[in-house]
Formats: structure tokens, C-alpha cells, sequence
């Protein structure tokens, strides 16, 4: 056993292919086939995940259920389940929290935690530690887990991606110098697109490039300098006990190819908005604005936002104003992504409506939610024409 460290240990768990690995806990048998769950089974569903079996077909999330016939005819489809998902993703925060009182919930697949001077306790040093929780996981949950370890959180979650499925990557601090030169800037989290571009102008390809720049807050201002620091190993971020609800909630995705249909974008992008609207629900919030996007194939942005009279939950309610505002903001463009925002969330609460709205009083979206846990995702779907649920 190693000395105990005087450094900072962050370890970062992310879950692999964690909603088809959830789903084949209950379906051993498809272990070795590729699996894909999607938000419902036939031609208007959408691939919201897939293992690793499919991957190597194409398919990714966003995929539309149509193109599995071209890509993979024996791909076996899956109705998501998020309550199901979120049930096991609490299961493995409290694996964790038995490891380390310092955890942070990062997201439903993965989280962060310090494993600082904690090799006395287990005997052990941060890799056997890995090794124990990924373990324990297996054992508990049927599921595995891929491990990045390093000084920082954005180090950790960059050695995550290492070594998957179910691998353990520790980035000592001697290591940097080299670990840094192998990394491209693409892999780095937080640095989208528009920052990549910037960056090849300058001939900054990979981390280490970033880090040996001179001045580079006068390149990408605050963010490229703590993004910098953490590279560097100096810790910046402090793990965060306390599960912080999301501020705003978005689900958007990329048409499979730019298209001008009404009926795809629309089926689409309601496929969407019901997905974002149980995420809505299962994190407990409300959200009184609304705001749709189309991007078209020039990436010209069209949106539209709206302001509810009150906080919701309901999906009636969000995709009633979907529909009323669609037909605004749809032209004949050639479209290549769709998408939704929440914002001004709160916690689900009592509502004052006026005398003149119609609602539910949430027993439609409970009955909802109750129906899409038992049988599956797909057992519920909006008609456009009737404008209203059918099973």
C-alpha cells in the first residue's frame, strides 16, 4: 500500500450505457445483442440510448427508430423507463455515500467523489478503492461503472472516458505533462464547437497546447483559465454535498438529415417534449417558461418563447402551447435540429389558477407517469387531431 496522499483524490463514476444496462437487469438475455432504448418502440421513436454492441452499427442517441432497419435490422428496441433509472441512480449515490461522505450528484449516470486520505481506511490506494466500488456496484446493481481518478473534477471526468466499459484510469500529478498531450481539445468538457474552431485557428490541438498558451484569458477569458487550472492539477472546485436541482432543463436533438417534412418535425419534436416533461416531473419541478427552437440547415435559429400563467408540471398544458405556437415558427426550411428549454423552475408546489383555466389538478399526468412506469413508454402517445391522450 501506497503512503497516505496530501493531495486532492477525485474520483469520477460515470455509469456505462446506464439506461441499457438498467434495462438488461431485467432482460439477461440480450446481453450480447445490440440493445437500444428508446422513448417508444415503433417508427416514431427516438434512440435515447444504446450499448455498446449497437454503437458499433452507428447508432447513437438521437437516432431515429426508422433508420435502425438500415443500420441495424436485428438492433432489439427497449421502451425507456426513467423512473426506473432514477430508482438505480439513487441506489448508486448510496453506494458511494458509504465510500466517501463527499459526494456530488452530477448527473443520473455519474457523480463525483473525494477519496482524499482515505487509503489508511480501506488499506488500499485510490485504485483499489476504484476497483472496491466498481465491485460493490456489479454486485448490488448488475451494472458497471468506468472510473476516472485525478487531483481535479475535470481531470477525473476526462480519465472516465478512458478505459470503458467498467475500466479504472488514475492520473497521478507526475503524470500530467504527458497524460495532457494526448488529450484533444475536443475531449475536453466544457469546450464546445465554437471554442474547438477558435482554438485549431491558433494551432492549439490538444491539452496540452491549451495549457502552454500564453494568455490565454485574453483567448477565451475566465472559463479558458480555470479550465486551464484544473488541467494543470490545481483544484478550483470543491466537491458539492448537496444535490443542487437544475436551473433550467433542455432536450434537444439533431435530425438523422435535414428535412422539410411538417409531420416528422412535428412527431419529432412532440417525441422530445415528452421526454423533457417527465424529466420535469421526476426531478419534482415546475416550469412557467417555454421555449421551442428549430435550427434550419444554414443554422439559422427560429424560436419562440412562452410565458405560462403558472408554474406546471402537467404535459397537457406544455403540449397544448407546443402545439398552439408550432405552426408560428414552422416555415418550408430545410431543418436540421429541433429542441425545448424549461426555465423559472420551481419546486412542485400549489398553484392558484383563475377561475377561467382548465386543468387536472395533475391527476392526468399522475395517471400518466403511474401507466408509462408499468407498461412502458410507448402505452401513452398525444393525438394531434383530437387533441387529446389516447392509449
Amino acid at each position: 500500500m501506497s503512503a497516505v496522499s496530501t493531495q486532492r483524490i477525485i474520483a469520477h463514476v460515470d455509469a456505462d450505457c446506464f439506461f441499457a444496462s438498467v434495462e438488461l437487469i431485467d432482460r439477461p438475455e440480450l446481453k450480447y445483442k445490440p440493445v437500444v432504448v428508446c422513448t417508444r418502440t415503433d417508427n416514431r421513436g427516438i434512440v435515447t440510448a444504446a450499448n455498446y454492441i449497437a454503437r458499433k452499427f452507428g447508432i447513437k442517441a438521437g437516432t431515429p427508430n426508422f433508420k435502425l432497419r438500415t443500420l441495424c435490422p436485428s438492433a432489439v428496441k427497449l421502451q425507456s423507463n426513467f423512473s426506473k433509472y432514477e430508482t438505480v441512480s439513487q441506489k448508486l449515490i448510496l453506494i458511494l455515500k458509504n465510500i466517501s461522505p463527499y459526494v456530488e450528484y452530477a448527473s443520473i449516470d455519474e457523480a463525483y467523489l473525494d477519496l482524499t486520505g482515505m487509503e489508511l481506511l480501506y488499506k488500499s490506494d485510490a485504485y483499489g478503492i476504484a476497483k472496491k466500488i466498481q465491485l460493490q456496484v456489479y454486485n448490488d446493481l448488475s451494472i458497471t461503472v468506468s472510473i476516472g481518478i485525478a487531483p481535479t473534477k475535470l481531470l477525473a471526468k476526462i480519465a472516465s472516458d478512458r478505459l470503458k466499459p467498467n475500466g479504472v484510469t488514475w492520473i497521478k500529478h507526475e503524470m500530467l505533462p504527458l497524460f495532457l498531450e494526448k488529450i484533444l481539445i475536443k475531449e475536453i468538457p466544457g469546450v464546445g464547437s465554437a471554442t474547438q474552431k477558435l482554438l485549431t485557428n491558433l494551432n492549439i490541438k490538444t491539452a496540452g497546447d491549451l495549457v502552454s498558451t500564453p494568455h490565454i484569458s485574453g483567448i477565451l477569458g475566465k472559463r479558458g483559465e480555470d479550465i486551464c487550472r484544473q488541467l494543470l492539477g490545481k483544484n478550483i472546485e470543491q466537491i458539492k454535498q448537496v444535490i443542487q436541482k437544475p436551473k433550467t432543463l433542455s432536450c434537444t436533438r439533431t435530425f438523422e438529415s435535414f428535412t422539410t417534412n411538417r409531420e416528422e418535425i412535428f412527431n419529432f419534436s412532440m417525441q422530445l417534449l415528452t421526454a423533457l416533461c417527465r424529466r420535469l416531473r421526476a426531478h419534482k419541478l415546475e416550469a412557467r417558461v417555454l421555449v421551442y427552437i428549430l435550427v434550419t440547415k444554414n443554422f439559422e435559429l427560429n424560436e419562440k418563447k412562452i410565458e405560462l400563467a403558472c408554474h406546471t408540471d402537467e404535459y397537457a398544458t406544455l403540449i397544448n402551447e407546443f402545439k398552439r405556437i408550432f405552426d408560428e415558427i414552422f416555415t418550408n426550411d430545410l431543418y436540421r435540429k429541433s429542441g425545448f428549454f424549461l426555465y423559472d423552475l420551481r419546486e412542485q408546489g400549489p398553484q392558484q389558477y383563475s377561475l377561467f383555466d382548465i386543468h387536472s389538478n395533475g391527476l392526468l399526468s399522475d395517471a400518466i407517469d403511474k401507466i408509462t412506469c408499468k407498461f412502458g413508454e410507448s402505452s401513452i402517445s398525444w393525438n394531434i387531431t383530437k387533441n387529446k391522450f389516447d392509449k
